[in-house]
């Protein structure tokens, strides 16, 4: 199988022969293999996504669905997506459809011959193999005897969500086309949208924040704007009698390119939001939100998705990275050439808040770094299925560096700080990362869509652990209740990091 590593890395030679057997190995045996729940689970809420529209129910109790939808997913998954403004709150972020990226919290996909899929293999057997011919079973029956309309493609998304809901992988899920689609293009740094980051906040839809260059920046959209209209609808007939994120993502995807979308907020007074943000982040009841109403029209299109950001604070190059998508690497490097152009003595890489994504990139950083070292051990199923990642030798920068991270610094994040600590090339400052340590795999179907599955867990070039546990900063500073992120003086993880380094040069 062809892997995204192959045409960006170098896999040192029998990386597990010095390694400690068995040990490491058990537990990814254990947790990083795609194991399945007893085969009846799957295979009875999988029938029941079988059954035609207007079949009577069974009296299986088995579940509707196991498997949360995709906006579900994205509400209730213990993830945010980062922005970089002032004086943002730490709330849980729902990047749904409007700028649909669930996925990018993940680190490590395969690739075929050009996308981020492989192909599927014939054969196999096991539980999995037990549900499939279950399922069999019953559609042949109803083949043969129903006499009821039957959706196939409805049939075949709620089966294999079933299926995924009832594996024990909380990183695996099912992506219909449509989902896989607009994965691809997030994951290619650009969407289909108008440009908002959303956020549910109680009853609340928020906007986080309007991207550059967006339709909802041209028109006008602010961080801490309310969701009130759409389309002249003020989501009274939403289940909940009132918008909710994943509700506004799919009134506003809800047309074709070049369409245009009526949007009416409420944009709150500067003391109205500073009070509503410091009760948000306090964990306090939400005062009301006063201000006025604003109506504007934004036109639904191809979004560019920022990378990141870099400039220079006195002496020291700061560069922010916002994820590791397709163009992440040959940001850094450009970043870092301009920094350096610019009489930059040191080097701030700043993490926090970023989910990760392409592990190929976070060694295409590292590398940028790190002329000569380890950047990740991969552990598979066996010993056949692990390797270790090493840098490519192009290193560009030997300066001073810090990287910063937080509990939102997550896989490839944790890739990147791990093995430049490892190799002594950054002092980490900030708080605990989250602890993403595991790789999935995306393979793509026959019939359109792909299905992504656990199938290794990572470790830092000394051997560390990081699933569940993180990356503990060298220096630990917990960010100020009022701290503006990326700005000197207003951020007291960056202001260490510049103490840091300014006495180094």
């Amino acid at each position: 199988m062809a892997s995204e590593f192959d045409s960006n890395l170098n896999s040192a030679e029998a990386p597990l022969e010095t390694e400690a057997p068995l040990t490491i190995a058990e537990e990814v045996e254990a947790k990083a293999t795609a194991e399945v729940l007893p085969a009846e689970a799957a295979a009875e809420a999988a029938a029941e996504a079988l059954a035609p529209p207007d079949a009577p129910e069974s009296p299986s109790d088995a579940p509707e669905s196991a498997f949360v939808s995709y906006y579900e997913s994205i509400e209730t998954d213990d993830q945010t997506e980062p922005y970089r403004a002032s004086k943002r709150p730490a709330w849980l972020k729902a990047l749904v459809a409007v700028i649909v990226a669930a996925f990018i919290f993940t680190c490590g996909w395969y690739v075929g011959s050009k996308g981020l899929i492989s192909s599927p293999s014939n054969g196999g057997s096991g539980s999995v193999h037990t549900v499939v011919k279950r399922i069999d079973e019953a559609a042949t029956l109803l083949d043969q005897g129903s006499i009821m309309d039957f959706d196939v493609d409805k049939a075949t998304d709620d089966a294999l969500e079933a299926l995924f809901g009832a594996l024990d992988d909380e990183h695996a899920e099912y992506m219909n086309e449509k989902e896989f689609d607009q994965y691809l293009k997030m994951m290619g740094g650009s969407f289909k949208g108008v440009g908002v980051l959303l956020e549910q906040v109680d009853e609340y839809v928020v906007i986080d924040e309007a991207y550059p260059g967006s339709s909802a920046e041209e028109a006008g959209a602010q961080f801490g704007d309310v969701i009130l209209k759409i389309d002249g609808d003020d989501g009274s007939s939403c289940d909940s009698g009132h918008w909710t994120s994943e509700e506004v993502a799919a009134a506003i995807q809800n047309r074709d390119e070049g369409d245009t979308v009526e949007i009416v907020v409420l944009r709150p007074t500067e003391a109205s939001l500073d009070a509503f943000v410091e009760a948000a982040n306090a964990g306090e009841d939400l005062p009301k939100l006063e201000g006025t109403e604003v109506t504007m029209t934004m036109t639904f299109g191809e979004v560019d998705l920022p990378t990141g950001n870099y400039d220079m604070i006195g002496d020291i190059g700061y560069i922010a990275l916002i994820e590791f998508n397709d163009a992440s690497g040959e940001f850094v490097e450009d970043a870092v050439k301009d920094l350096q152009s610019r009489g930059a003595k040191a080097i701030i890489l700043d993490l926090r808040d970023n989910l990760g994504g392409f592990v190929d990139q976070a060694v295409k950083i590292v590398s940028l770094f790190v002329e000569d070292g380890d950047v990740v051990q991969l552990k598979g199923k066996t010993k056949e299925n692990s390797t270790t990642y090493t840098t490519s030798g192009d290193s560009i920068c030997d300066l001073p560096m810090v990287v910063l991270i937080n509990g939102y610094s997550a896989s490839a994040s944790e890739i990147a700080a791990g093995a430049l600590r490892d190799n002594g090339r950054a002092t980490i400052v900030g708080t605990q990362s989250y602890g993403k340590g595991t790789v999935q795999e995306i393979t793509g179907l026959s019939f359109g869509g792909a299905i992504k599955y656990t199938i290794a867990r990572y470790l830092t070039p000394n051997g560390t652990a990081i699933d569940g546990v993180g990356i503990e900063p060298d220096v630990i500073v917990e960010a100020g209740k009022n701290d503006e992120i990326g700005k000197a003086g207003k951020d007291a993880q960056l202001d260490e990091a510049l103490r840091i380094l300014n006495e180094q040069i």
